[in-house]
């Protein structure tokens, strides 16, 4: 678990290089998403932290921020996929989508990356 919450950082900005194809973007955005879900699907897996409990345990208050952190990163990116798929899409609208989504998923990773063992 350690190990995957430490290498899932450097995954993610080693997947996230900056493409000419908006749709080739968000496919890598989206890429770097399902990989930050496995890192909160493992966090969710793990039993609730309790006084004397398991020294690797998941905490109510970062379960509840990683799971807002998926919405929104979801949305921004169902939202940029639309504007790419559009075939009269707008370059510049679409652009701004694939930043917010892009910035909602290394949000998300950020949490990720803080967690530590109790």
């Amino acid at each position: 678990m350690k190990r995957l919450l430490i290498a899932l950082p450097l995954l993610l900005a080693a997947c996230t290089s900056q493409q000419t194809n908006p749709q080739a973007t968000i496919y890598n955005v989206k890429a770097n998403f399902d990989i930050a879900l496995q890192g909160v699907l493992v966090y969710d897996r793990l039993p609730p932290c309790v006084s004397g409990g398991p020294k690797l345990c998941s905490d109510a208050l970062v379960t509840q921020k990683l799971e807002q952190a998926s919405v929104v990163a979801n949305t921004a990116i169902n939202s940029a996929e639309a504007a790419v798929r559009d075939p009269n899409y707008d370059k510049s609208k679409a652009d701004a989508l694939i930043a917010i989504a892009n910035n909602a998923v290394i949000g998300l990773s950020s949490i990720l990356a803080t967690l530590q063992v109790n």
